[in-house]
């Protein structure tokens, strides 16, 4: 499964950098979702880090390590 990049807050109402909402790429509660909730047990890959919305969010380094903690495996 390929995620987006949207803030969800009803699922997740957590923020990444200052107000800005954590997006369900990031964010391990959205993830588990998927994972617990779905009993999904396949691979969940995520490509186009470098859009406006995680660039907001996160330092650029921090994007690769937000998305791995969240769940992501590729």
């Amino acid at each position: 499964i390929m995620t987006g990049h949207h803030a969800v807050p009803a699922f997740d109402d957590s923020c990444a950098r200052g107000d800005i909402p954590r997006q369900g790429t990031a964010s391990e509660k959205i993830l588990n979702l998927t994972r617990v909730d779905l009993n999904f047990d396949g691979v969940l890959i995520k490509d186009a880090l470098s859009m406006k919305s995680l660039a907001a969010a996160f330092e650029h380094d921090d994007i690769y390590i937000e998305c791995f903690k969240g769940g992501h495996d590729i």
